[in-house]
């Protein structure tokens, strides 16, 4: 399973949790999901996952527990660090740039859009297969219509 460690300790994650969700570095059209685990022994801790395949055997296996993610977050450019260097917990809520979160809406359009634009190309060519039938069914029915007719006229010239 994918998981990213962190240097930090988890008591630094930030106290009003409001951190972005993101998609799915796997599968840019999924967004992780915050679940919270119910076994033995994890029960209660929370932890994002991508849910795309959920309990197939092509299932994603992206998983990262919550206390890392928002290291996960700064890592990877979701978010610049609100605690910069400093070694103390915060009392106050951390709240990302005005920037980042365009970044982060943007990137979350993207991946909607993308998900969008697979959509509309499975539908053209469903359309496209359709239109080639029809096509198909309407030679068919144009050749039925000459048959039919020379059969008439050889009828009348009896």
């Amino acid at each position: 399973m994918s998981s990213a460690g962190s240097s930090r300790s988890s008591s630094l994650f930030p106290a009003n949790g409001s951190l972005p969700v993101i998609e799915c570095p796997n599968h840019p059209d999924r967004k992780l999901v915050l679940l919270t685990a119910n076994t033995e022994r994890n029960r209660g801790k929370k932890f994002y996952r991508c849910m795309k395949g959920y309990r197939t055997d092509n299932a994603c296996d992206f998983f990262i527990w919550e206390d890392k993610y928002y290291q996960y977050l700064v890592d990877n450019g979701f978010l610049e660090d609100a605690f910069l260097e400093t070694p103390t917990v915060r009392s106050e809520p951390v709240q990302a740039s005005v920037a980042t979160n365009l970044d982060m809406q943007l990137r979350q359009d993207v991946a909607e859009l993308k998900a969008t634009v697979r959509m509309l190309e499975r539908n053209i060519a469903e359309m496209q297969t359709t239109i080639n039938r029809l096509k198909s069914d309407k030679t068919l029915l144009c050749a039925m219509g000459i048959v039919l007719a020379a059969v008439l006229v050889a009828a009348m010239l009896k």
